[in-house]
């Protein structure tokens, strides 16, 4: 089943639903969140992308990433993507920051991939139940450790990620 995104202009202004392979070939603007997941003794989720994902497969990434379904905000999605891709429910993510544009261009795999993100951060000391299909591992990693492996091999690691670190106030 094909799965369509609603797209915008440089300005921010809808542009209409475009299919997701299309969307990432032409590099059309799209919404999507990131959340991190933390544990209460300051440790984050971090993600090891499925293998056949169509962008950054195999990176290490946030604890959730998502992209918004047609009509649906950011604080949704975030709610979404930790039901179906931790089964983690019954909690509420806090905004980190506002939105901003996020870029990944990889012409060997005709990916332009522009989105429009917010990121938001949660707590919490729950079980978690990564959804196999998305997730091939899920590791709880320490911040100390996250920058420091970023900053020696970035590209094990999603654009998005690598962008979280640089811009946003992680706690």
């Amino acid at each position: 089943m094909t799965e369509y995104f609603e797209t915008f202009d440089e300005e921010g202004r809808p542009a209409g639903r475009v299919a997701r392979p299309r969307v990432h070939r032409y590099g059309l603007w799209h919404r999507a969140v990131h959340v991190w997941l933390f544990r209460s003794d300051g440790r984050v989720y971090v993600q090891r992308r499925a293998p056949d994902k169509d962008v950054s497969p195999d990176c290490l990434d946030v604890s959730v990433g998502e992209h918004l379904q047609p009509g649906e905000d950011f604080r949704d999605a975030a709610y979404r993507g930790l039901a179906e891709e931790l089964g983690v429910v019954g909690i509420t993510p806090v905004a980190l920051g506002g939105e901003r544009r996020v870029t990944q261009h990889r012409p060997g795999l005709d990916i332009h991939d522009r989105e429009i993100q917010q990121a938001f951060h949660v707590r919490y000391d729950g079980e978690v139940a990564p959804e196999p299909t998305e997730i091939a591992t899920l590791e709880l990693w320490t911040m100390e450790r996250l920058r420091a492996a970023v900053a020696r091999s970035p590209e094990a690691f999603t654009p998005g990620l690598r962008a979280d670190l640089a811009d946003l106030d992680l706690p």
